[in-house]
């Protein structure tokens, strides 16, 4: 029978004792989930900022074009048809 400090199991040890400590691979790991949550709140937050801008964005499109088609609609009202100086307007029949 071996004796259990032989040398085939101190080299075993050793070899064991050359990887991280497994005290480390927590710490490692509780520290990948801080910055994957930190970049994930990152990135969510500019997400939340770019839909805020693209709201507002769609409401001020929706004022301009009310704006435009009031806009127009006293041009049109305002505007005669115009014949050339000269000659009768004749109307175009489609």
């Amino acid at each position: 029978m071996e004796a259990p400090w032989s040398e085939a199991k101190t080299v075993n040890y050793a070899l064991m004792n050359t990887r991280t400590p497994r005290s480390a691979r927590p710490r490692q790991r509780g520290s990948a989930v801080i910055v994957v949550i930190a970049l994930l709140s990152i990135v969510l937050i500019y997400i939340a900022g770019n839909v805020r801008t693209l709201h507002f964005l769609t409401h001020e499109i929706r004022l301009v074009e009310q704006r435009q088609v009031r806009r127009l609609a006293t041009i049109k009202i305002q505007r005669k048809p115009v014949a050339p100086s000269g000659a009768e307007a004749v109307p175009i029949n489609k």
